[in-house]
């Protein structure tokens, strides 16, 4: 598999964030260039001393830069080596971005076990109030079936047979009063 990469100044990146920086770097550097006289030896001494001091070049670009700055100082009569602080090179080793990788997805892990727990209490805790809530519909239906007042499930039945009821009485007094008419000789 073919690292992806990008030149900047010279120089091969493998890293984006870095290319990116050392870019900016270099277009610092071509700034200050171009707006400074780099031939007056006290202004070079004092951008030497103010660009360590800010800590602004970290890539091979700008090392290169006060690299450069610092030769051409060390050569100016009356500048002495102890005058000039060192350049400090930060570097970066494989074995810091493993470690770091290995923090993250071990804190990425924590994070989604983390997540995965609340997503089971929450399923749990969802599950229970369902289950309580089909036990509640059942009972409601239950009651409604086996409760003797008329209700939206039952009403129809419930209203004929009130009716039925009724004209088997109707149908019995009428044949009582029938026969008391039959008794009485009263024929209509």
């Amino acid at each position: 598999m073919e690292k992806k990469g990008r030149m900047v100044e010279g120089f091969y990146f493998t890293d984006e964030k870095l290319a990116e920086q050392a870019k900016r770097e270099a277009d610092g550097v071509r700034y200050i260039k171009e707006h400074t006289n780099m031939e007056n030896q006290e202004v070079v001494l004092q951008l030497y001393h103010k660009l360590m001091e800010e800590k602004l070049f970290e890539t091979p670009v700008g090392i290169g830069f006060l690299k450069e700055l610092r030769d051409f100082l060390r050569k100016v009569p009356g500048v002495q080596e102890k005058e000039l602080e060192p350049i400090p090179v930060e570097v970066r080793s494989n074995e810091d971005e493993v470690r770091n990788i290995k923090r993250e997805k071990t804190a990425f892990k924590g994070k989604m076990e983390r997540r995965l727990e609340q997503e089971k209490k929450r399923l749990r805790t969802s599950l229970a109030i369902n289950l309580f809530l089909v036990i509640l519909v059942i009972g409601m239906i239950v009651v409604t079936l086996t409760n003797n007042h008329p209700n939206i499930i039952n009403y129809e039945n419930k209203i004929v047979d009130k009716y039925a009821q009724w004209q088997q009485e109707l149908e019995e007094r009428e044949q009582t009063v029938r026969e008391k008419e039959q008794e009485l000789g009263i024929t209509p």
